[in-house]
């Protein structure tokens, strides 16, 4: 198995408290980003497949990426979200 893991940012700054899931279709799994380090997220035991990450938090733009995972192979996916405009 794999680890699916990365960081949220807003303006290169790393964030916490930003939901995100990880979904193969069938199953999904969700885990907030840490405040220490912040913005770190990471699952673990991810198989090997095509998933959409969705990352999601207060006054922040939703954001919707596919992920394709190898066998045996980990992923480090950084992502920067943007605020809403109010």
């Amino acid at each position: 198995t794999s680890e699916v893991r990365g960081v949220v940012s807003v303006g290169g700054r790393g964030v916490g408290d930003v939901a995100v899931t990880l979904n193969d279709g069938s199953i999904e799994r969700t885990t907030t980003s840490a405040t220490n380090p912040l913005g770190v997220f990471a699952f673990s035991g991810v198989g090997k497949g095509t998933y959409t990450l969705t990352f999601e938090g207060v006054d922040l733009v939703t954001r919707v990426l596919l992920v394709r995972v190898g066998a045996g192979t980990d992923v480090n996916q950084a992502v920067s979200l943007e605020r809403n405009a109010s």
